[in-house]
């Protein structure tokens, strides 16, 4: 057994301590070493110990600036991760994802509108997961326009998933758009679940 897959072992459970003596201990720390325990400390919270060694890491690829972002938006410090991801050298669409929905999740609609306008500024292509993030914030603002713009994106660029379509449907009933939510809803046909039926609602 290999020493990152076993501070891996530990980090899964939430045992950093245990993980952060093996790394400590390891001859040498390749770039999954570092990661790993990025990741532990950021599963628990602890993002103090994550920057500092963010920080400290002779290399980092995208897997550690995601890492960091991530952290810092699920204990809600979205300006931090945003710090962060504006220094990245490089973005790929997972980086633009969880920085997007970062700002949905902890309620900052504005700034997932503002990073999605961006992203499409700079050439970026969303998928699915954008998508969803941009549509939940749409509704919760609401902002109707812009998510009729992103339906229509959708229908050209996309298969309609549960997921979507489930996004679509609450956004057009907060916007008081019904009928536009109820032939959604119509065309879902066998993927209604539980979410498409209190969506409606």
């Amino acid at each position: 057994v290999s020493w990152n897959t076993m501070m891996m072992c530990y980090t899964r459970t939430g045992d950093v301590c245990s993980a952060r003596m093996l790394f400590d201990e390891m001859p040498a720390k390749n770039l999954e070493s570092w990661n790993t325990m990025v990741a532990g400390y950021a599963k628990v919270s602890n993002m103090q110990e994550a920057e500092k060694l963010f920080w400290e890491m002779p290399d980092t690829d995208m897997v550690s600036w995601n890492l960091i972002i991530r952290g810092f938006t699920q204990i809600g410090e979205v300006e931090h991760a945003r710090g962060f991801f504006d220094r990245m050298p490089e973005r790929a669409i997972i980086s633009w994802n969880t920085m997007i929905s970062g700002y949905e999740q902890n309620g900052d609609y504005d700034g997932t509108i503002e990073l999605f306008s961006k992203m499409l500024e700079v050439g970026g292509t969303p998928d699915r997961h954008t998508l969803s993030s941009v549509l939940a914030a749409c509704a919760s603002i609401p902002m109707l326009p812009l998510g009729a713009q992103l339906h229509q994106l959708i229908e050209k660029s996309f298969l309609p998933d549960t997921a979507i379509s489930n996004a679509l449907i609450t956004m057009y009933s907060r916007g008081g758009a019904i009928t536009d939510a109820e032939a959604i809803f119509n065309q879902m046909r066998t993927q209604k679940c539980l979410v498409s039926w209190n969506a409606l609602i």
